[in-house]
């Protein structure tokens, strides 16, 4: 089995750090590296990190000042040795098999990436009935650029419902913009503009935890 590394960056998440890492850790799929970057937190969020480094081989710790959201994703992306990347906020969660299900339908469409479905999430982990993309609707599919309807929708913004094969990312030298909204709708677009294949599983891979504050629809005017 190949490395996946999954990136997530760290600021000031203590009440829902461990859940997040369990959800790392305990996947179906176990040949990992996990990336905690702690940006700078004034919480208990890095000593979290350093607890979880002593329980698991695989978890690594890079303490950094404090670079914001992108910064840290870069950190991670710089740092990361494995052949595919994944990458997770610090307040939500994967689907345990996550990792194998995307491993195993990037390995058999040779895609450059492959973008999975997700379930939004109340702030207390109550997920909500239905997920993002209609799984009637949205099927099994190669996305095109020229398919604007379809394939634009369900590319979306997230970078945390894909996988990535790694030498393409490294190939079109793809990075997040720092300090800048929105950097996952930048980073995801170029990546859709550069690729040659990209496909959509409508498998719920991830869990995406609508918080009241501290986020990008709350924070930015």
């Amino acid at each position: 089995m190949d490395k996946i590394t999954i990136i997530i960056p760290v600021y000031n998440v203590e009440k829902y750090l461990r859940e997040t890492i369990d959800a790392a850790i305990n996947q179906t799929y176990k040949n990992l590296e996990i990336i905690l970057v702690d940006d700078g937190s004034t919480d208990s969020s890095g000593k979290i990190c350093d607890e979880y480094v002593k329980k698991d081989n695989r978890i690594r710790v890079i303490h950094q000042e404090n670079k914001g959201l992108s910064g840290a994703r870069n950190t991670g992306l710089d740092n990361a040795i494995g052949k595919y990347i994944m990458f997770s906020d610090s307040d939500d969660t994967f689907e345990l098999d996550a990792c194998e299900k995307l491993y195993n339908f990037i390995e058999k469409t040779n895609a450059d990436y492959v973008v999975g479905n997700y379930i939004n999430m109340d702030e207390d982990g109550t997920k909500w009935e239905k997920p993002v993309f209609d799984i009637e609707k949205y099927t099994e599919r190669k996305l095109s650029i020229e398919d604007y309807n379809s394939s634009f929708y369900v590319m979306n913004s997230s970078v945390c419902n894909k996988i990535f094969r790694k030498k393409f990312l490294d190939e079109i030298e793809v990075r997040f913009v720092e300090k800048l909204p929105a950097e996952d709708a930048i980073f995801t677009t170029y990546c859709f503009i550069k690729s040659k294949c990209v496909y959509y599983m409508p498998d719920i891979i991830y869990n995406y935890r609508q918080r009241a504050s501290n986020s990008i629809s709350t924070s930015c005017s």
